[in-house]
């Protein structure tokens, strides 16, 4: 008699149930979908889920997703790591999965910037933008060797990445692009919905692959509806609200609402991008402005200005993400606004009404207090509005006086 392991009779079923009605593929996926909680029980093997906090953490995720594009044949690059101009960015994190030392999977959330984001060169993704905040996660992989423990390790990653994305971050959409092979378990399992058309993909060698989309105001209502009453294992809900799996006060901690992580321009990890990733050699010099004017690491700035020195003048402000309510007050009209990035002499938000030209800003900041903005529109597109502060804001100057000493401390830390 030939035996069958559970994964591979649980691929083979998926592979004979795609071509079924979504509504009744789903329900077979989810009756065969299971995630290991293994590593839970067995401290011997015991996985550890946590933001990449070192240069070696995330070098090793880095190289870890080149082995594995290299490995699928995604990718004809021979570089040593797979990173990105994203990754020069302050705001992207590189989430990892580790058995002791050992990096054994890792996921990148990337937030929407004045850089766009990697999706941007497969899909349209104008709509969501213009209705809210949105992130990009990508560089998902699992290392070969740990792949027969899958389950266990890519499930919660994935939805560690989404609570990121959903409480720290404050996002409206969580997007990703993934070869069409996988899209379905994307769509039953996780309940993520497809957009745009599925076709073939540059940036993985032409492999067909597909845009997938979250909202995150509905997300959790979809799941707990989906996986009602299912045991932990086979609930993504339960999964996902108690998350077993690791403390989450590294990410949670109170930073005043910042989110920029300044580990991502460590020196050290620069140095690295610069020696094993061709990506670096190829900034334009546009590329080249968003990040300085993100990052406030002036070696970096430097490093870039000797390449194209003509085309650097007056430094902007630095701009930093932020994830801050607040309130819009126009003459007896006042609503409701969420902040996406800020610099010292300026603010982009989120309104669902229609703002005039000038117009007062109020938030609360813990241990800062209130702080009121006079503000002028400089742009506006659809829900988003660029707004130029147009006075003096003791209180505000702290705020931005306190960003930029958490990121100096947080190189400091990471030297």
């Amino acid at each position: 008699m030939i035996k069958i392991s559970r994964k591979k009779l649980t691929i083979a079923i998926w592979k004979s149930i795609k071509f079924l009605p979504k509504g009744i593929r789903g329900v077979l996926s989810r009756s065969l979908f299971q995630v290991n909680l293994k590593s839970e029980k067995d401290n011997k093997d015991k996985i550890i889920f946590k933001i990449a906090s070192d240069t070696d953490e995330i070098i090793s995720a880095l190289r870890l997703i080149q082995e594995n594009y290299q490995r699928l044949k995604m990718t004809d690059s021979d570089d040593l790591i797979r990173a990105s101009k994203f990754n020069l960015l302050p705001t992207t994190a590189v989430f990892v999965a580790k058995c002791g030392e050992e990096v054994v999977g890792t996921i990148s959330v990337i937030v929407d910037s004045s850089l766009g984001l990697p999706i941007d060169d497969f899909s349209d993704i104008s709509s969501y933008r213009e209705d809210g905040r949105v992130v990009e996660i990508g560089s998902f992989c699992i290392k070969e060797s740990w792949r027969s423990r899958n389950s266990g390790i890519s499930v919660p990653l994935a939805l560690f990445s989404l609570k990121y994305c959903f409480e720290k971050v404050d996002t409206d959409f969580v997007v990703l692009t993934v070869r069409s092979s996988v899209a379905l378990f994307y769509e039953d399992i996780c309940c993520f919905k497809p957009f745009g058309e599925r076709k073939k993909h540059s940036g993985v060698q032409g492999l067909k692959s597909a845009s997938l989309v979250v909202e995150a105001k509905t997300y959790l209502r979809d799941l707990e509806l989906i996986y009602s009453k299912r045991r932990l294992e086979k609930n993504l809900f339960l999964l996902y609200s108690e998350f077993p799996w690791s403390s989450q006060d590294e990410f949670f901690k109170e930073k005043f609402g910042l989110i920029s992580q300044k580990i991502m321009l460590d020196k050290k990890i620069v140095e690295a991008l610069e020696g094993q990733a061709s990506f670096f050699h190829h900034l334009n010099v546009s590329d080249k402005l968003v990040i300085t004017n993100f990052t406030n690491d002036m070696s970096l700035y430097k490093k870039f200005m000797k390449d194209a020195k003509e085309h650097f003048s007056t430094r902007e402000d630095f701009r930093f993400h932020v994830n801050i309510k607040g309130r819009s007050i126009v003459l007896d009209t006042i609503c409701d606004i969420k902040l996406l990035d800020v610099s010292r002499s300026g603010i982009r938000i989120i309104c669902n009404s229609d703002l005039p030209k000038n117009i007062i800003i109020k938030f609360v900041i813990p241990k800062i207090g209130p702080i009121l903005l006079v503000c002028e529109t400089k742009w506006s597109k659809k829900k988003q509005y660029g707004l130029r502060i147009i006075n003096e804001s003791s209180s505000w100057n702290r705020l931005i006086d306190y960003y930029e000493s958490m990121i100096v401390e947080e190189s400091k830390n990471a030297a």
